[in-house]
């Protein structure tokens, strides 16, 4: 078993004071566009859920971050808590010492977070619906090492962080924040987030029919019903290439 020495309060505080400048920035854009006649209030909404969003998969990102530099290695890195309501992200012994953990003050030190109702469309079905899911099933183009060909290969998987089923508007949002022109999100396969949602991260990362190509370290995505119609929105991003 590992053992790290870290300071996590002082961590929870730098957290906590990203997420209030960025919510407050956000939310004083939402208020001078809409004294301004800059966009509608529905839109702004949109962007300032978008923003809740991108700055709590960028502080996770951060605090594995901070875990690598202090000597929590990748196969190390465990995102259980109490929180979830189930064991998926569960494992021993790594999960047994705290400064492994990403949501917990001796590691990672980030406040676990549920998904917020108004980011998604409550009547679109999902995996894992409404919450967040790390996964270790993908390999992102130009994200770390590829593989090259239409498979993932375990050893080029990259960490994501994911959610759906995401309302259009703040699927549209997120895209416009990113700088993706145009913000229509693009259209992937049936299945897609079902693959990432059945391969929770659990200290391994798995081979794969599929990948994530060449989109961007972080966006969000349509996906495919099947049909030829859109099922519903998710959102990724890369927490750790490799």
């Amino acid at each position: 078993m590992s053992s790290h020495n870290r300071s996590g309060e002082s961590g929870g505080v730098i957290y906590w004071i990203f997420i209030a400048i960025a919510l407050f920035a956000a939310l004083n854009f939402v208020v001078s566009n809409i004294g301004r006649g800059g966009g509608t209030g529905m839109e702004e909404l949109a962007h300032l859920r978008a923003s809740e969003i991108i700055q709590y998969a960028s502080a996770v990102q951060r605090g594995i971050r901070v875990m690598t530099i202090e000597g929590v290695d990748e196969s190390e890195l465990c995102f259980h808590a109490a929180q979830w309501g189930h064991n998926s992200y569960e494992f021993n012994p790594q999960c047994t010492d705290n400064t492994n953990r990403v949501f917990h003050p001796d590691g990672g030190s980030i406040t676990f977070q549920d998904g917020v109702e108004e980011w998604y469309d409550v009547g679109a079905s999902a995996p894992d619906a409404m919450d967040w899911v790390i996964s270790a099933r993908y390999e992102v183009t130009d994200a770390g090492t590829d593989s090259g060909g239409a498979a993932t290969v375990a050893a080029n998987a990259d960490l994501i962080i994911a959610t759906a089923p995401l309302s259009e508007a703040v699927c549209n949002a997120i895209n416009s924040q990113l700088d993706f022109i145009p913000s229509t999100p693009p259209v992937v396969a049936a299945g897609t987030y079902l693959a990432l949602s059945g391969n929770k991260y659990t200290g391994t990362f798995s081979n794969g029919a599929g990948r994530i190509g060449a989109l961007g370290r972080q966006r969000c995505l349509a996906e495919d019903d099947g049909g030829g119609d859109v099922a519903f929105y998710f959102f990724y991003k890369v927490i750790l290439a490799r």
